[in-house]
């Protein structure tokens, strides 16, 4: 498999899609627990899952070229000199306060943020939700600059997914419920809690 470890390349193996695939765990944002279904040939990702949430990524219906050119693939920018993104807004959060909603309808667990930009205040937090009767089973907040362009990235592309969208004097937030909505009462609770945090 290209580029990966030894001990991913030490999963079990299996077939996904039709290929041949490595299954393995890793830790992902948050300290939790990753399975991975990865591709032999490609070592592409083709499933990812958390147990215990409703997180699953998948990728289905792939097709897979001869080869690719060189000039598709950019060295990503990242070094010894310059700490990756995640962890660049994970250490800036550690001693900061994160946009919680408190109302929340069901308890939540240890909040992670996985992207943003410290400089302008962009957020994209997962909201750790724990299983509760009514409550979303998985949920991501995310807090822009007013001046932003809405957030359609990672979550909000899915189709399955709800999406709250809104406003106030300092933001604009985007909530990303992985199963059904928040009803108009605890949005509004939310909304106003999170107004009120500045």
């Amino acid at each position: 498999m290209p580029g990966l470890p030894e001990d991913v390349m030490a999963g079990r193996r299996g077939r996904c899609e039709g290929r041949e695939a490595v299954l393995t765990e890793g830790v992902g944002p948050g300290d939790r627990q990753l399975h991975l279904v990865i591709d032999r040939e490609t070592g592409i990702v083709l499933r990812a899952s958390a147990p215990g949430t409703a997180y699953v990524e998948e990728l289905a219906d792939l097709e897979f070229p001869e080869s690719l050119p060189e000039e598709q693939f950019v060295e990503p920018e990242c070094g010894p000199d310059r700490p990756d993104r995640w962890e660049r807004i994970s250490e800036y959060y550690r001693t900061r306060p994160l946009p919680v909603p408190a109302s929340w309808p069901g308890p939540l667990g240890r909040l992670s943020p996985i992207d943003g930009d410290p400089d302008t205040g962009f957020l994209v937090l997962d909201l750790d939700t724990r299983p509760a009767s009514g409550a979303p089973g998985a949920a991501q907040l995310v807090r822009q600059p007013l001046a932003d362009q809405p957030y359609l990235s990672g979550w909000a592309l899915n189709p399955g997914h709800h999406l709250h969208r809104w406003r106030d004097t300092h933001w604009q937030w985007t909530l990303i419920l992985a199963d059904h909505p928040l009803t108009v009462e605890q949005l509004d609770r939310i909304r106003e809690e999170l107004g009120n945090a500045g």
